[in-house]
């Protein structure tokens, strides 16, 4: 994540939305933030997200989101009890 101000990314404009392809970028203008997300070729016309989560706007998440969907369903995936969950994260 990467975080710039409004001057930032006026003066470099071509390379904030370059880096927007790969990384989130976070635009701080006075006491607010904004992000810059890259929606591909196509605006989406309504976003999934019952709360209205940016995330879920940026067509490699849902793709990212879909193929996770589909390991799960080929069974692709390992299953953790909660107890092993805690021990591989050394909680």
């Amino acid at each position: 994540m990467l975080v710039v101000s409004t001057r930032e990314l006026m003066q470099n404009q071509n390379k904030f939305f370059e880096l927007a392809n790969n990384q989130r970028i976070i635009i701080k203008r006075k006491s607010r933030f904004f992000q810059l997300i890259d929606l591909g070729n196509s605006i989406p016309e309504y976003n999934p997200s019952p709360s209205g989560d940016a995330y879920f706007l940026n067509p490699k998440n849902i793709a990212a989101i879909e193929k996770s969907d589909e390991q799960i369903k080929k069974g692709e995936v390992k299953k953790y009890s909660l107890k092993k969950l805690k021990e591989k994260m050394r909680l």
